[in-house]
């Protein structure tokens, strides 16, 4: 018999998808959704919609950026 998957809450999701942008730079929103199991029309629902959730975003892509031109210079 197969074992049902639990399905995550929408704070769990949220928590995993920052989480895979954090921890690699290489993930693109398509395969952290993807990995995730949300869609990347969810995810962008969440960042119009949750000033908290866009605040963690926005500073992971500011890290990233000061990662890449750290690099460069």
């Amino acid at each position: 018999m197969k074992k049902k998957q639990k399905r995550l809450s929408t704070i769990e999701n949220k928590k995993k998808i920052l989480e895979k942008l954090s921890l690699d730079y290489s993930y693109t929103i398509t395969r952290a959704c993807k990995e995730t199991g949300i869609s990347r029309v969810t995810y962008y629902r969440w960042l119009k919609e949750d000033t908290k959730f866009r605040k963690k975003v926005d500073d992971i892509e500011e890290a990233e950026l000061a990662l890449y031109r750290s690099i460069l210079i």
